[in-house]
């Protein structure tokens, strides 16, 4: 990779931004990255941005372009902490940031409005399982969230409409395709759609086999949707996760009730 000055599209998958942004400060020389058109999860971006200056990586932007001068290097801190329904007994998380640029944070307040009870404390969120209806969710701002948010869909009473989902065929797999499929591999009823989902939430699901397709979200998803399963749940290619959470399963073992 050389310096130079890019371009990317800002619609069809902020990682692409992410990655720039991360690799250009290492160059020799200067660069500077534009984005055209709009930028959908632009919290992602923003959040990688965060994530560098604690780095102590320089970048300044003006307007649609980030101007990154070469020659620098990451001195990131020792010791990072990353940010982290269905149970009735809750799950509690620690260490998060409420006002961090996050933007899977709106996890929250869509779990509120299916239904969970949410509360919030020092930094802690706890969430347990209530009456859990169908919503409709916008995937723009938050495609990440959709296979799991897609999980909980399906113990909730009712449809759950899922829109503004089409980049979710450009990830680890086609993610509306694969969700669908472990929804109804696990015994749910998912309608795959051009830009969508449409989930049939019957408030249980019955258990099978799971194939991960080799994605870290799908994997992921498959051991929430056991928490609905009234028979085990078998994960295929469960070593997927690696990518971005290298120790979930030891994590999800650690919860009640996480038998792996």
């Amino acid at each position: 990779l050389r310096p130079g000055e890019f371009s990317l599209p800002g619609d069809v998958s902020s990682q692409y931004i992410s990655g720039l942004l991360m690799a250009l400060p290492l160059l020799n020389e200067g660069s500077a990255l534009t984005v055209t058109g709009g930028l959908e999860s632009a919290a992602y971006v923003t959040m990688t941005e965060d994530t560098l200056r604690r780095g102590g990586v320089s970048l300044r932007k003006t307007g649609g372009t980030w101007h990154i001068p070469g020659g620098q290097r990451l001195r990131f801190p020792d010791r990072l902490t990353a940010e982290g329904a269905l149970s009735p007994e809750g799950v509690t998380v620690h260490g998060l940031d409420l006002a961090s640029s996050q933007g899977d944070r709106a996890v929250l307040n869509i779990l509120a409005a299916m239904g969970a009870r949410v509360s919030t404390e020092n930094g802690s969120v706890t969430v347990r399982r209530g009456e859990l209806k169908g919503v409709a969710i916008d995937a723009g701002p938050i495609p990440d969230l959709i296979p799991v948010l897609c999980v909980t869909a399906a113990g909730a009473e009712g449809d759950t409409q899922i829109f503004n989902a089409g980049r979710l065929r450009l990830k680890e797999s086609d993610r509306l395709r694969t969700t669908a499929q472990l929804l109804t591999a696990l015994g749910g009823s998912a309608e795959e759609q051009p830009n969508g989902l449409l989930i049939h939430g019957t408030g249980r699901l019955r258990g099978g086999i799971a194939d991960s397709c080799g994605d870290h979200r799908i994997a992921m998803s498959a051991a929430v949707a056991a928490c609905l399963c009234e028979s085990p749940v078998t994960v295929q290619g469960m070593a997927c996760v690696s990518k971005s959470y290298p120790h979930f399963w030891e994590d999800f073992d650690a919860l009640k009730g996480g038998g792996l």
